[in-house]
């Protein structure tokens, strides 16, 4: 009886992101309450104006971008529809159809903001987690998507200007999207090729005051042509979800 009230309660819950009145407490229900119900991805993608609303809520606070103006309550706000987000990025069911749907672009002009206050950061973290998720699982077509997208000088912009946090996890997914060159053809070396140009770049770019950076900069290039497994990345599949 409490499993069926409890997964009672989530539908209720999903069904109010779709009103403005209960939209922000049903966001806030669901973030918490995401890891207890696993097949919470399907209910969201299916159900009516669901996925609509929580791409309103991603859309609203685009105008507080620039000039900075995001609080911290719309921060939290926007990141409890993106935790719900990473739920469909992470889900198989749903993640090929949040690929063709171009959910993730949504996404994108939170990474290519420069604000370090707390909000931004905050926004920018769960932002790349969304990310993350997607290129956690071993999917050549999440590769190929991302690589048809600016996801790599959006990360590695996140790597320059980013907390270490977000740093970490921006590294992770540049580093895996290189390292998808399973079919040994020679796509990776054609996919290294700009990416470090840009890091050549960077790396010029560096003053004694910025080697945190030129520390995770190493870091990718070394474990790219490594061919092995970041040593940090079961650490980051809790982060991923």
């Amino acid at each position: 009886m409490a499993a069926s009230d409890g997964r009672e309660a989530i539908e209720a819950y999903v069904h109010q992101l779709s009103n403005q009145a209960t939209r922000e407490n049903a966001l806030l229900e669901l973030s918490k309450k995401r890891e207890n119900f696993p097949e919470l991805a399907p209910y969201l993608w299916y159900s009516f104006g669901t996925i609509a609303a929580l791409l309103q809520e991603i859309v609203s606070i685009y105008p507080l971008l620039s000039p900075p103006a995001l609080t911290a309550h719309a921060s939290n706000r926007v990141c409890n529809a993106l935790a719900l987000l990473q739920c469909v990025a992470s889900h198989p069911e749903t993640r090929g159809l949040f690929l063709q749907a171009h959910v993730p672009l949504f996404l994108y002009p939170f990474l290519n903001t420069v604000s370090k206050t707390r909000p931004f950061e905050y926004l920018r973290l769960t932002s790349l987690g969304v990310i993350g998720a997607l290129v956690k699982v071993d999917d050549t077509d999440v590769i190929n998507f991302l690589l048809s997208t600016e996801i790599i000088p959006l990360c590695l912009r996140t790597m320059e200007m980013g907390s270490e946090l977000s740093k970490t996890v921006a590294t992770f997914i540049v580093q895996k999207i290189l390292l998808d060159d399973v079919s040994g053809d020679g796509t990776f070396v054609m996919r290294f090729a700009p990416v470090f140009g840009l890091l050549y770049w960077m790396f010029c770019e560096v003053s004694l005051s910025e080697v945190l950076v030129s520390r995770y900069m190493m870091q990718l290039v070394l474990g790219s042509f490594s061919g092995n497994a970041w040593g940090r990345q079961d650490h980051l599949y809790d982060i991923l979800g």
